[in-house]
């Protein structure tokens, strides 16, 4: 048995939170014999709003919890966010005196770059395997989507930590398919590279709770449906432009589901254009996803076009809209990386093109309901091909230990 820490300041969980990803690895590999310790912060701003304030530690069934404690800020734009990326970094010293079990591998994750020299030392301190995961790169983000110069102070030392970091990991993964282009261009070795993209728990959709008996959708209309953050980055302002073009369809119906920063304008925006063919939703729960989507006839990816992901994207969405079996409208320019046509699971149209969304709503709105099953189907069998979370444990844990395949070989 192995023992890991996977350090993410922005840790969630399905019961604090939408957090997926380091809860279901951490699962999977409890279930393969390994000790898992999860480390995040005390507070951040993708914690459910009406939590009950959460303990610093934490004796889960399949894995410890361990929150280090930081400052409240009233909004993600707020300074007091970086101040914790700061605090939190610092406080990563603290670990040894609340963690026992001596770690084999620290597994630090962006997108908070501050923790990574700390937790290089924890794993020098320990001699353990040191495991870098980008899943934003900063501050090339900052730069090309936030709009900052790359000489600012904050930048040129975020610079600094992340080229350090490739050159002194032991391994490198990301969930952005093409991030090794960039991460070479910094001075990583391609070899310590390892694409793990995000994915699906397949019991979660097999097994889904029921929507509340209140939730409510239009009946009688070909519904293409949305579930998830409504910021600045989603693109949501294409559906309303959609919507508006096609406000005289009577078969077509839009519903957004979810929360964020920019759905309050959405609705605004919504109600004095006089969309009524444009339906708006509270989040739901994670369990309750599959039970949405099943009623979905056609799911939405959007986005802005950004240079920024040529390196790929990894919605969280995307895999649940796949094995849920929904023919999906991908208005994502993600470089080579291009999921829905390589699954033939829907049509891929450029970003900020209202034109040809909408002439993808209508080709989809058009097809037979077989039609549309049939490109679900083939999303369905890709996604349990390549984004179960079984099979993404497979690649993890061969990058967290290695050495276990070697011993298995020379057995």
């Amino acid at each position: 048995m192995s023992t890991v820490w996977i350090i993410n300041q922005y840790l969630t969980t399905p019961t604090d939170g939408m957090g997926a990803r380091h809860h279901n690895f951490a699962l999977k590999l409890a279930e393969r014999g390994h000790k898992v310790h999860l480390i995040g912060a005390s507070w951040h701003h993708y914690i459910n709003e009406g939590v009950d304030p959460l303990p610093i530690q934490e004796e889960r069934p399949h894995y410890t919890v361990t929150r280090l404690p930081v400052r409240t800020y009233p909004s993600p734009h707020h300074p007091g966010r970086i101040a914790n990326w700061l605090l939190f970094g610092w406080r990563l010293r603290r670990l040894p005196k609340l963690i026992k079990d001596v770690p084999d591998t620290i597994y630090y994750t962006s997108p908070s770059l501050f923790g990574l020299p700390a937790a290089r030392r924890l794993a020098r301190r320990f001699g353990a395997r040191f495991v870098v995961e980008i899943r934003d790169i900063w501050p090339l983000t900052l730069v090309e989507l936030g709009g900052k110069s790359p000489s600012h102070p904050l930048l040129r030392w975020m610079q600094r930590i992340e080229d350090t970091a490739y050159r002194e990991a032991d391994a490198v993964i990301s969930n952005l398919s093409n991030a090794v282009e960039h991460m070479t261009s910094r001075g990583m070795d391609p070899g310590k590279f390892t694409w793990i993209p995000n994915g699906f728990v397949k019991e979660i959709f097999e097994n889904p709770e029921p929507l509340s008996d209140d939730f409510t959708l239009p009946e009688g209309k070909v519904i293409f449906g949305y579930a998830g953050s409504m910021g600045t980055a989603n693109n949501m302002e294409i559906v309303l432009d959609v919507a508006e073009r096609l406000r005289d369809r009577d078969d077509i119906a839009f519903v957004l589901v979810g929360r964020g920063q920019s759905k309050e304008a959405l609705i605004a925006d919504a109600r004095a254009r006089g969309l009524a063919n444009i339906h708006f939703r509270d989040p739901i729960k994670k369990q309750q996803v599959s039970s949405l989507l099943a009623r979905f006839d056609v799911c939405l990816i959007c986005s802005h076009a950004t240079p920024l992901y040529r390196f790929g994207m990894s919605f969280n969405k995307l895999f649940e809209y796949l094995i849920a079996g929904k023919p999906i409208i991908y208005g994502v320019d993600s470089g080579g990386y291009r999921p829905v046509s390589t699954a033939q699971a829907g049509l891929t149209v450029p970003p900020d093109n209202v034109e040809q969304f909408a002439d993808a709503v209508v080709a989809l709105a058009e097809m037979s309901p077989e039609q549309r099953k049939e490109m679900g189907r083939n999303g369905h069998r890709h996604a349990l091909d390549h984004y179960e979370f079984t099979t993404l444990t497979d690649r993890l844990e061969a990058v967290l230990f290695p050495w276990q395949g070697q011993k298995e070989m020379r057995s």
